[in-house]
């Protein structure tokens, strides 16, 4: 005979927004910013009281090597990643997350 493992949260994750801070926003933290917003959009549609409240630090700008290999496009170039990627997540995804262009 199996037993069943449960799962739980800690209450005080189901009672306030998680604090995120990704530091890097090239190929890893590309990757998964948009899953987290999309993670912060689905706590909030199943009712949860904040979602995800993150902050993005990264100094780099986005370079021609970047394009194709990161979550960047051409016209990205020159731009600060962070920014850039915090931005249009903002826009698409309805956060209100922070990008700081500097190291962590």
């Amino acid at each position: 005979m199996t037993s069943a493992i449960r799962h739980q949260l800690p209450s005080r994750m189901l009672e306030r927004s998680w604090n995120v801070v990704v530091v890097g926003a090239g190929g890893t933290g590309s990757a998964v910013l948009p899953s987290l917003a999309r993670l912060h959009h689905a706590m909030l549609e199943l009712g949860h009281p904040g979602g995800i409240d993150c902050t993005v630090f990264d100094d780099d700008t986005v370079s021609p090597t970047n394009v194709g290999r990161q979550g960047f496009y051409p016209n990205d170039v020159g731009e600060y990643k962070a920014s850039l990627i915090v931005n249009r997540l903002n826009a698409l995804m309805g956060t209100n997350w922070r990008a700081e262009t500097r190291r962590f």
